[in-house]
């Protein structure tokens, strides 16, 4: 049996014993854990590079993130397109089909303007595609709806497209480019003229209206409607005769107005189908 001499060889021995216990404790912590401390002041030397290498792999698993949200955008995207591109070639199939035969037939009529209205829902459904809630094709308004026709019935694409006095616009910056809706103070009053012609009293005040495009008329005294600008000269909008485009196409709005006014409190509104 091995005796303690004195009460300092015994404080000594217990603080020996506890310090060889703290070591075995860490030592069953490490193999445990895998890890050689538990926080950074156990490896003070080395922590500023281990701190460092966490901010690495911390950056590169977001790259990887975003890198695979990118890849399913461009693959949604992708989709999307084909589904427009099937929708547009099925379309004009229809049209061909039906160029084909009898155009006063109100049933062959009725059932081309089904496609078309299903069409262009179907085209309306695609361009509001949306990933991870991001629209794709808002470009910067994310997460804003992109394009809303705001026509869901066959009655109501009828009443918006007659195709005679009221047909869908068939240019960019009728189409995409323009929402607007002119003032009354600073366009004047509206005079109607020729039964087709209507002009601002502030010579210039309309020139942001393009050819082509679908206008609301509001405030006027007899000729609230709809209308499609065959011509534009910034002071007179024409409604009526042959709009030309760029490759030679070309086609005819009819269309009629009340000659009067000056009307003081008319506006024109143009919607682009882009919110």
């Amino acid at each position: 049996m091995t005796r303690i001499a004195n009460f300092a060889s015994n404080t000594q021995m217990v603080t020996l014993l506890l310090r060889t216990q703290k070591r075995m404790q860490d030592a069953q912590v490490q193999i445990a854990s895998e890890k050689v401390s538990q926080d950074y002041k156990g490896i003070a030397n080395d922590a500023e590079r281990l701190v460092n290498i966490e901010n690495d792999t911390t950056m590169l698993d977001r790259y990887a993130t975003n890198n695979t949200i990118a890849d399913l955008k461009l693959s949604v995207l992708e989709t999307t397109l084909d589904g427009i591109r099937t929708s547009i070639r099925n379309f004009r199939e229809y049209l061909f089909e039906f160029n084909g035969g009898s155009s006063s037939d109100q049933d062959r009529v009725t059932e081309i303007q089904k496609k078309a209205l299903r069409a262009m829902q179907d085209i309306e459904a695609y361009l509001n595609t949306d990933v991870n809630g991001e629209y794709l094709f808002a470009g910067a308004r994310t997460d804003t709806q992109p394009v809303d026709f705001g026509i869901t019935s066959l009655s109501a694409f009828q009443a918006n497209y007659d195709g005679t006095s009221v047909l869908y616009p068939m240019t960019r910056g009728a189409s995409v480019e323009t929402n607007l809706t002119t003032s009354a103070a600073t366009t004047g009053a509206m005079t109607f003229s020729g039964t087709d012609t209507i002009t601002a009293a502030n010579a210039g005040t309309l020139s942001s209206i393009p050819v082509g495009s679908k206008i609301t008329l509001a405030g006027s005294t007899s000729n609230d409607a709809n209308y499609t600008v065959v011509s534009n000269d910034g002071t007179n909008i024409v409604i009526n005769g042959t709009i030309s485009f760029s490759g030679g196409s070309s086609e005819t709005v009819v269309n009629t107005v009340t000659n009067g006014g000056p009307d003081a409190a008319v506006t024109i509104s143009v919607g682009s189908y882009y919110s």
